[in-house]
């Protein structure tokens, strides 16, 4: 006689297998895939560069609020030298040699090209300071998205190895009841089947474990010592004869990662998001660019000085040491439209990012409300799976007693184990929704 109904013998192997963990597993967690992430992204190292491309153009506008000082050195030689001759006697104006050289100091004390100037290269560096903190949520979130999918393979793969092992068990009993003529051989072929479509499966398991496996290890740079092919939940090392070396993997419980995310849930978009912020400084940047070419088209005083060594000194040959001192104005009159048609080219540029901004504005915004929206339509859908799980148990339970009676046939048991067994897979599936809305809060949210 049977002895164990199906639902009972599957909550004790998969009770057997969270218990068993495995010497040769390999952890892989959510914290140091994420540190990888950031610490081996192309995408942040490209922005970090164009950060401190940037620092060095404001340093540059900086350095306009600055004299520049030089060493201007100049010399030459001439055939003729201006001669004066009165009477028998003559005087040469200079020598043929001559040569001057020594500092000088340039200082502009008004230019208002260099104000905004230097006010464009702060909004580009903010720009791009702001684009660096957005690319690290974009990075963690597609790291955490890509680590939710191989812990939906891994729960998934639990799920069927439970279920295995209890077909395994349920297919030796009703072998043995063959044997004792109590059973027929379609209920044997019936078990053995349900017992190859839960290997089937988690052979197709096994496959999408390895497809996230990949992906994870593309966005961290790191293979974590895991072996890809054909890859297999820890908690199954008992039925993992056809396991390769070091392809035993241990993750973060679904629970463990619910829990750390679960605050995100009371978060409120984030106006001012890293992204909008970058796109509000890169519109403010046109704006001063613009300015800039405006007050091109206004005045400039400069004041320059200097001293220097001069030979020779006018007509006569010797070496002599002189200061010099003065200003220049200037004040554009005509330049044919260039720089006033510049200031509004450039003006134009910054009403179409505010538009990109405000476009991006609502669709992030409604990004973060389908996520939120999505968050509370699974939390009531969870309510109905656990019924459901709950349902399916005990119908499991009936219809192997039924079975076990007479009254059903073998295929009544096949469906209700078929049905538990969904049911637990969907609530997993769900939680792995969850965990992506959660996220998706969470990176979109304060």
């Amino acid at each position: 006689m049977i002895k164990r109904n199906f639902s009972m013998t599957l909550m004790l192997a998969l009770l057997a297998f969270s218990a068993c963990g495995s010497a040769n597993a390999k952890e892989i967690k959510l914290e140091q895939c994420e540190q990888d992430a950031l610490a081996q992204s192309e995408t942040l190292k490209r922005l970090k560069a164009q950060k401190a491309a940037a620092e060095e153009n404001m340093n540059a506008a900086s350095s306009a609020y600055y004299p520049r000082i030089s060493l201007n050195a100049n010399g030459g030689w001439v055939s003729e030298v201006p001669e004066l001759k009165t009477g028998a006697a003559s005087i040469k104006y200079g020598d043929n040699w001559n040569y001057s050289i020594g500092p000088s100091a340039e200082y502009h004390l008004y230019n208002k090209e260099r104000k905004y100037s230097e006010a464009a290269a702060e909004k580009m560096l903010a720009a791009k300071k702001q684009e660096i903190a957005f690319a690290e949520k974009q990075i963690i979130l597609q790291v955490r998205k890509a680590y939710f999918r191989l812990q939906q393979n891994l729960q998934r793969l639990y799920l069927l190895g439970g279920q295995l092992k209890a077909a395994r068990q349920q297919h030796a009993d009703i072998k043995a009841a063959l044997s004792a003529g109590t059973k027929t051989r379609l209920d044997e072929l019936m078990a053995k089947k349900q017992m190859n479509s839960a290997r089937a499966r988690i052979s197709e398991s096994r496959l999408n474990l390895s497809s996230a496996l990949h992906e994870i290890f593309r966005l961290t740079s790191n293979d974590y010592g895991i072996n890809p092919a054909y890859p297999l939940d820890s908690r199954l090392k008992d039925i993992a004869s056809e396991a390769a070396e070091n392809s035993l993997i241990e993750a973060d419980s679904i629970e463990k990662t619910l829990s750390a995310l679960s605050p995100a849930a009371s978060m409120e978009f984030d106006q001012d998001s890293p992204r909008l912020s970058a796109m509000e400084s890169m519109k403010e940047y046109y704006e001063y660019l613009s300015e800039q070419s405006r007050s091109a088209l206004q005045p400039k005083l400069i004041l320059n000085a200097g001293a220097y060594l001069q030979y020779p000194n006018g007509p006569i040959k010797e070496s002599v040491f002189l200061g010099k001192a003065g200003a220049s104005f200037s004040l554009p009159l005509f330049e044919g439209g260039k720089n006033s048609s510049q200031a509004k080219a450039k003006k134009h540029e910054a009403d179409a990012a505010g538009h990109d901004k405000e476009d991006t504005r609502q669709t992030l915004l409604l990004l973060f409300k389908i996520s939120k929206d999505s968050l509370y339509g699974l939390s009531n859908e969870e309510k109905i799976l656990k019924e459901m799980i709950k349902d399916a148990e005990e119908t499991s339970k009936l219809a192997y007693e039924a079975y076990k009676a007479g009254s059903v046939t073998f295929l009544e048991v096949d469906n209700a184990n078929l049905q538990l067994l969904e049911s637990r897979i969907a609530l997993s599936d769900l939680e792995i929704s969850k965990l992506n809305s959660l996220a998706a809060i969470d990176s979109l949210g304060k």
